[in-house]
């Protein structure tokens, strides 16, 4: 049996505003007094499950061999999906069955499935599953006595791989690093022969300095893995406009091609060149949406102000938007709100959001 290090590394999405996180460190030195923890990152974004893939990937060939590797972003807490403790190589890994462990290349040689006793919160398995089971492997314990015994090849997130369309490549951005550079999950081989991104020329380059100042560039990072950077600039920043722009107009091409739909629909039987010119407007809209969620793939929302929300005043805008009487719809709806609903403090960018992309997806249904 491979003798543990005594290290437990320790990766989740949890931050650092809350007691989470010492909650679970808790729970492995009660497991375990004499283990040493090394926290990789508490700041991957919530429920970025691939991106805790990547930043496990980064991190666990740097440590000696018997270190236990506990990862906890896990969404689906309390729900059908597993929780593992297992050996892979000369390393140990305990936490969701969810794609976190979507880089871990060879396949476990000894895993057991963790099950949660009754005392376990449906809710917070890091600290009542995940950190003492953790502590257990890094005391010594077998996995054997864990937990029994599972055969099932671990769980890979579909999307992890790029996609290869025509002579162009369909990307994941897997991390934004402190230093604003992108991540992404396109091959290596691929860097040198990089010329654009979304239509913005790059040039790919060995190192950050052959970059000129404010150039976009490709490169392999230290992590091995296809980078988008800007020399000395933080492409982030960019990347949260180009999301903030995303987000207000989505949803505003949505409404104009529903009010163009409604508007063929009237003139459909006698206005065949207005048909067309219609026609042409829902394909560019379709054509300028493509493009949005392209670009939304490489951004994170900027904050915007929060403020209190009427929440029955914009469910009808909503349902103004999404289901204009003009549109012929054979959709009824009924309403039926709680006078006494109270006001909810939030931004009414993303109330809006939250509501038209429901609605849109109930009349799609």
């Amino acid at each position: 049996m491979l003798t543990p290090s005594g290290i437990v590394t320790l990766l989740t999405d949890f931050g650092t505003e809350d007691a989470y996180v010492a909650a679970m460190k808790g729970a492995i030195l009660t497991a375990n007094p004499r283990a040493n923890i090394v926290d990789v990152s508490h700041a991957v974004s919530a429920f970025a499950i691939a991106q805790a893939a990547y930043l496990l990937d980064s991190a666990w060939h740097s440590f000696p061999a018997g270190t236990v590797h506990l990862v906890v972003v896990d969404p689906g807490v309390g729900g059908i999906r597993r929780g593992l403790a297992f050996l892979s190589g000369d390393h140990y890994y305990v936490g969701p069955d969810n794609g976190v462990f979507s880089f871990i290349g060879e396949p476990p040689s000894r895993a057991v499935e963790l099950a949660a006793g009754g005392h376990a919160s449906a809710t917070f398995h890091g600290r009542d599953v995940f950190g003492p089971a953790a502590g257990r492997v890094s005391g010594g314990t077998p996995l054997k006595e864990l937990g029994r015994i599972s055969n099932h090849a671990l769980v890979r997130l579909p999307e992890i791989a790029a996609v290869k369309v025509g002579e162009a490549w369909q990307t994941l951005v897997l991390h934004c690093d402190h230093f604003g550079n992108v991540v992404t999950n396109l091959p290596p081989r691929t860097v040198k022969s990089l010329r654009a991104v979304n239509g913005t020329r790059l040039r790919p380059v060995r190192t950050y300095e052959e970059g000129e100042p404010n150039e976009l560039l490709a490169l392999l990072g230290s992590s091995g893995r296809v980078e988008f950077a800007v020399r000395e600039a933080q492409l982030h920043s960019a990347g949260r406009l180009a999301a903030e722009f995303a987000h207000q107009i989505k949803n505003p091409l949505a409404i104009i091609n529903n009010a163009a739909f409604s508007l063929q629909r009237a003139l459909k039987k006698d206005k065949n060149s207005a048909s067309e010119q219609i026609q042409i407007i829902q394909e560019e809209v379709e054509r300028s949406d493509l493009i949005v969620t392209q670009i939304m793939g490489y951004a994170q929302l900027n904050e915007g102000r929060v403020e209190k929300l009427n929440v029955i005043e914009e469910l009808d805008r909503a349902v103004t938007q999404v289901l204009p009487s003009a549109a012929g719809y054979k959709i009824q709806v009924h309403r039926d709100y709680d006078s006494e609903f109270p006001p909810l403090l939030m931004q009414r960018r993303h109330l809006s959001d939250v509501l038209v992309n429901l609605l849109q997806n109930a009349r799609e249904a």
